[in-house]
């Protein structure tokens, strides 16, 4: 109509009349001339002289209303409105409808906002997994990739209209989930073969034709039979061969304090082992092979950690914790709900790594109370395992049930753990002015029967 429109790089868009006053388009502004973005990328007139304006965060349209307090409007289309990218390259007019080029690829959709039961087909553009971006249609994953995020697009837009998706997982569930999103994260996904589909549907509830992805997640080499196997082998001519060999060192060096510290320390190993070995057998016996599988996954990193540190005469406090944690978690598999545990720790994160302490002390003694104080109960079992600093210089553990008890005066002949503990206190502090302590408090008379035993050790920090 004889006006000029200008559009530009950095500044928007310029509308220039014959007649009247230039008016400027732009992102900042507060009103109807309000852009997308100021950086214009193509401009077309429609034959409504409307301006379609492409600029690198969606697509702008303005239209001229006649007789109307306001000379302009201006509609936005972008991601919320159904676009697959934001950055147009470039516009055109096909067979009534706009051909959109975008930095996802080629789409296109109708110019005015008119129900249409055409459907098309659903892209999908991408799959990143671990941060990791794949764009094949299968895919075959290892056991620790197995957190998918699936983005999608629809080749054709009706314009105003929500444009919706639907998707499902064929191996997990035959029901379709619907999303108005243009991406489905998947995390977590347990070992397996699986059938991504997704498919898009327009305003009258039609879909499109459906896009399939195929992925595996493959099973952990944990936890397949052979390692299941080995890792019982390793265990039994560990357990032996450990055995043997803490036997000739107690022979050979009995009088040698720092080495006796160190075999009172690896008898525990042949001891835990043995009980370990006990509970798989067990809940092998009553079929419970998860149970047992987890059992043996969780016990080959307790050993793992036991090697590790029983070369060592102190270590940190959250790894000593940690590695008690990781004990009472297959404890809890094998007793399920018979008793419940309490685990309280009164220190902060900063001084868990700064104190140390000797390693292995707490599971046997938690070891003890599981094994032996709930034996024969008929009511609801309580272990509190407590850590916290009696004072500025000492640490404190405090391990309580709710068992039946025993006699004390059998502590450090029969009951192994406990007396095995009680000496290595002893060899450890020998050196140290502020000693470690170890105290038992038992009754065996309901309904106060239980046994509190507390360790008190001195707070090295170097």
């Amino acid at each position: 109509n004889g006006n000029m429109w200008v559009a530009t790089d950095q500044k928007g868009l310029f509308f220039c009349p014959v007649n009247g006053t230039i008016i400027h388009f732009t992102a900042d502004s507060t009103n109807n001339n309000k852009l997308m973005s100021d950086v214009c990328l193509q401009i077309l007139v429609d034959a409504d002289n409307s301006i379609w304006l492409a600029t690198t965060d969606g697509i702008s349209v303005i239209r001229y209303l006649q007789n109307k307090q306001s000379l302009f409007s201006v509609t936005h289309y972008s991601i919320p409105e159904g676009m697959p990218g934001k950055t147009i390259n470039s516009l055109a007019f096909w067979h009534g409808k706009i051909v959109v080029a975008t930095t996802n690829g080629l789409f296109y959709f109708n110019k005015f906002p008119t129900p249409s039961n055409e459907t098309s087909e659903t892209v999908i553009t991408q799959i990143k997994v671990n941060s990791r971006i794949y764009i094949q249609s299968e895919l075959d994953l290892p056991y620790n990739e197995n957190n998918l995020i699936i983005s999608y697009a629809s080749s054709f837009i009706n314009t105003g209209l929500t444009y919706n998706f639907k998707y499902r997982i064929k191996e997990l569930s035959n029901n379709w989930i619907n999303t108005n999103t243009l991406e489905v994260p998947l995390l977590g996904i347990e070992s397996g073969s699986y059938t991504f589909e997704i498919a898009a549907i327009n305003s009258q509830g039609l879909s499109g034709k459906i896009t399939t992805l195929f992925f595996t997640i493959k099973t952990p080499w944990f936890k397949q039979w052979w390692f299941v196997a080995i890792v019982l082998a390793i265990i039994l001519f560990s357990s032996v061969y450990y055995y043997k060999l803490m036997k000739e060192k107690i022979i050979l060096s009995k009088n040698l304090t720092l080495l006796r510290l160190r075999i009172l320390r690896a008898q525990m190993n042949p001891h835990f082992v043995f009980n370990a070995l006990s509970n798989i057998k067990h809940l092998i016996k009553i079929k419970q092979l998860d149970n047992a599988e987890e059992y043996i996954v969780t016990l080959s990193l307790i050993m793992r950690k036991s090697i590790n540190y029983s070369g060592k005469e102190f270590i940190q406090l959250n790894k000593e914790l940690n590695y008690t944690r990781d004990y009472l978690e297959i404890e809890k598999l094998r007793f399920e709900d018979k008793f419940s545990i309490i685990f309280e720790v009164e220190l902060d994160e900063e001084e868990l790594h700064a104190i140390f302490v000797p390693p292995l002390i707490l599971q046997p003694l938690v070891e003890n109370a599981i094994n032996h104080a709930f034996k024969g109960i008929i009511h609801h079992g309580i272990l509190h395992v407590k850590i916290s600093k009696h004072d500025n210089q000492t640490l404190r553990y405090s391990i309580k049930d709710n068992g039946r008890g025993f006699d004390q005066s059998i502590v450090g002949h029969s009951n192994h753990g406990l007396s095995i503990t009680k000496e290595r206190l002893s060899l450890l502090y020998k050196d140290i002015k502020r000693r470690g302590y170890f105290n038992i408090y038992s009754k065996t008379t309901m309904p106060d029967s239980g046994t509190h035993i507390i360790i008190d050790l001195p707070i090295i920090k170097d």
